[in-house]
């Protein structure tokens, strides 16, 4: 009975966390965001100039953002002029964004294809 009990436990407890982690849609509609132009690309964040239109410009117009980001179907396939929304907590430190929950292609650069 005891290992009964122990395994139900588990079983909820599992449920329970599987249930905190934020959907993209959630994210969208909940979470600050800002949308801005990739200037550089690194293997763990990206330089994006925010766009002059955007209420956080005036305050960070450029903004080194953490590629460990929260929702791994944000997309990450980031190349310089693609301009991107990025979702994040709401904090900027040091020209940082470094709780990154989610990242959205806006506008992809002009690639050429072959």
């Amino acid at each position: 009975m005891k290992k009964f009990f122990s395994m139900l436990v588990m079983v909820l407890l599992m449920i329970s966390l599987a249930g905190c982690s934020k959907s993209m849609n959630y994210v969208i509609g909940n979470e600050p965001s800002f949308v801005g132009t990739v200037e550089v690309v690194t293997d763990e964040y990206v330089l994006v100039n925010v766009n002059d239109d955007d209420a956080i410009y005036s305050d960070h117009p450029n903004i080194q953002v953490s590629l460990d980001v929260e929702l791994k179907d944000s997309y990450l396939d980031l190349s310089s002029g693609d301009e991107i929304v990025v979702y994040y907590d709401g904090s900027i430190i040091d020209e940082k964004a470094e709780t990154v929950y989610a990242i959205t292609l806006r506008t992809p650069a002009n690639r050429e294809t072959q």
